[in-house]
């Protein structure tokens, strides 16, 4: 997480961070429609090998819907973790 946050989130505001919620996409408890996005984005396959990472930004208010980070991960062909989509 410490090499793909600052990727994925390049800005200042950003720097700081926290995982809230990490599970496999394909999980019961992971809400339906980020499984679903990610079946539509880039198929089944790739959906049911992904995760689901939901991370706080302390340094933005809280009320604010930036200050809430969600992306999808998954291991590339070289058996790393690569972020595929983020939604700031």
């Amino acid at each position: 997480m410490n090499k793909l946050v600052p990727k994925a989130y390049p800005y200042k505001e950003y720097a700081v961070w926290k995982v809230e919620e990490a599970r496999p996409l394909s999980s019961p408890k992971t809400f339906r429609p980020y499984y679903n996005l990610a079946k539509d984005l880039c198929g089944t396959d790739v959906a049911e090998n992904s995760w689901f990472i939901q991370l706080h930004f302390p340094k933005i208010s809280q009320g604010a819907s930036a200050s809430t980070g969600i992306m999808f991960i998954a291991k590339n062909s070289n058996n790393e973790w690569s972020v595929w989509y983020t939604y700031k």
